[in-house]
C-alpha cells in the first residue's frame, strides 16, 4: 500500500512538470524553424561626380559676370587661366568691361572618401570606388594650391532649393519678384556629405562674397580700404605704401577708411552679397566704427558679419533669412555728404580670423587679399575680383 501510494505522489509530480501539449508543438515547431540566411551587402559603386568654381555662388554651375579687371597673359589670374584652358577668349575680354561666362570646371583637385582618393580631370570630373558599401559618404577635398591664397579654394557653396521671393512695398518703395538660390557655405576642410547615386556637382569658392549691387547698375569702387595703420599715410591692397603728401599720389583711398565705397545712381537697389540672417536693419543712432549715425543692414553668415552703410531706405527685417542677391536696401547718404554704400566685413573672432585688424575703434578688415602681403587672403568668390550673383528679377 505504501509503495503505490509513493508511485501515485511521483506521477502526479512529474505531470505537473511536464509542458503542455500546446508547449511540446511550439517547442517542436521552432526546432524546425529554419534559420534565416544573412541579408547580403551590396558591392560598393563608383561615386562619380565634378568640381567647378562657384564664381557667382548659386551653388549651380551656369554663367558668371564681371567687371574686366588689368591682366596681362604672361601673367594671368588664376581664374582667366582655367577659363582659358577650357576654351574661353580672354584675349577678346576689353578693360574695365562687363563679361559673362560659363563658370570653370575645377581640375587637378585630390577628392577622398576614407582612405581611397583620386584627381579630378581637366573637366573636373572624378570617379572614386570606396571601399564599403554605404548609402552616404563623407567627401574629403586636398588643393594643391593650398597656402598659396591667389588659388587657393577655402569654401564650399552647397546648392539647396530654388527661392522665390514675391513682390512687396515698403514705404512706397517697390521690390519687385525675386528668383534666387538657397546655399550653404561649408569651409573645404570640414567637406561635405553626398548621397549614393545622385549627381555630384560640387561648387567650390575662394571666398564667399560677392557684388552688393545688381549686374545691371552702374557702380564704381570710389574709395579703398586703407590698410596702412600710420596717420596721414594710406595705402590700398594694389599699391605700395606712398605719402598722402605725394603729388602723383592719386588712390581714391582715405586716411583711416575701414571699408570700401561703392558709388551707384541714386535709388539702386543694395542686394545681400552672401547669404544670411539679418542681425541689423535700422538707423544706428551710435554710428559704427567712429562714423556718424546712419542707415544700415548688417547680415551675419556663421561668423562673419557683413556691414551696408548710409543706406536710404531699409528693405528687410531683422531676423530675416536672405539670399545672396537678394534685395536689402535702396543706397543713400544718410550720415554722409554723398551717395554711396559703404562695404565691410567683421567677425566676432577678428584675430583669429584676421590678425591684421589696424585702427583700435573699428574691428572691420579688408575684403581684397593685400598683395604686398602674403598671408591675407581674398574673401570674394573669385581672388580680388568681385562677381555678380545671379538673380532674376520679375518686373
Amino acid at each position: 500500500m505504501k509503495k503505490w501510494i509513493f508511485y501515485l505522489i511521483i506521477s502526479i509530480f512529474l505531470f505537473s512538470c511536464s509542458p503542455s501539449h500546446e508547449a511540446l508543438a511550439t517547442q517542436t515547431a521552432e526546432a524546425w524553424t529554419p534559420t534565416p540566411k544573412p541579408t547580403e551587402t551590396p558591392a560598393p559603386e563608383p561615386i562619380t561626380g565634378k568640381l567647378f568654381w562657384d564664381a557667382n555662388g548659386s551653388g549651380l554651375q551656369d554663367e558668371t559676370s564681371f567687371i574686366v579687371p588689368e591682366f596681362t597673359v604672361e601673367d594671368l589670374p588664376y581664374f582667366f587661366e582655367l577659363l582659358s584652358t577650357q576654351g574661353t577668349a580672354i584675349e577678346k575680354f576689353i578693360l574695365r568691361e562687363l563679361v559673362t561666362v560659363t563658370e570653370p570646371d575645377i581640375p587637378s583637385m585630390r577628392v577622398c572618401v576614407g582612405e581611397v582618393c583620386t584627381e579630378t580631370d581637366k573637366s573636373g570630373e572624378f570617379t572614386i570606388l570606396p571601399e564599403n558599401y554605404q548609402t552616404s559618404y563623407k567627401l574629403a577635398f586636398e588643393d594643391p594650391n593650398r597656402g598659396y591664397p591667389e588659388k587657393e579654394f577655402r569654401y564650399i557653396n552647397v546648392w539647396k532649393r530654388a527661392v522665390v521671393v514675391e513682390a512687396y512695398e515698403v514705404d512706397g518703395v517697390v521690390v519687385p519678384e525675386q528668383h534666387l538660390n538657397d546655399t550653404e557655405t561649408v569651409e573645404l576642410d570640414r567637406g561635405i556629405v553626398i548621397i549614393s547615386n545622385e549627381e555630384n556637382a560640387i561648387g567650390l569658392m575662394q571666398g564667399f562674397l560677392s557684388q552688393p549691387f545688381n549686374v545691371k547698375t552702374n557702380i564704381q569702387i570710389k574709395n579703398w580700404y586703407d590698410l596702412d595703420p600710420e596717420a596721414k599715410s594710406v595705402r590700398n591692397w594694389f599699391l605700395e605704401k606712398k605719402m598722402i603728401s605725394s603729388p602723383e599720389f592719386n588712390t581714391g583711398t582715405t586716411d583711416s577708411h575701414d571699408g570700401i565705397d561703392f558709388s551707384a545712381p541714386k535709388s539702386s537697389f543694395i542686394i545681400a552679397s552672401s547669404q544670411g540672417v539679418v542681425s541689423f536693419a535700422r538707423f544706428n543712432s551710435e554710428g559704427f566704427g567712429g562714423y556718424p549715425p546712419a542707415q544700415v543692414v548688417e547680415i551675419v553668415n556663421n561668423d562673419y558679419i557683413i556691414h551696408t552703410g548710409h543706406v536710404d531706405q531699409v528693405l528687410v527685417t531683422e531676423n530675416d533669412e536672405v539670399y545672396r542677391g537678394q534685395i536689402i536696401a535702396v543706397i543713400g547718404k544718410t550720415g554722409s555728404a554723398w551717395v554711396h554704400l559703404h562695404f565691410s566685413i567683421r567677425t566676432e573672432s577678428d584675430i583669429e580670423h584676421n590678425p591684421f585688424i589696424y585702427y583700435p575703434n573699428s574691428r572691420n578688415f579688408d575684403p581684397y587679399r593685400d598683395l604686398s602681403d602674403s598671408k591675407t587672403a581674398s574673401y570674394w568668390t573669385v581672388d580680388n575680383l568681385l562677381q555678380f550673383p545671379l538673380v532674376e528679377i520679375i518686373e
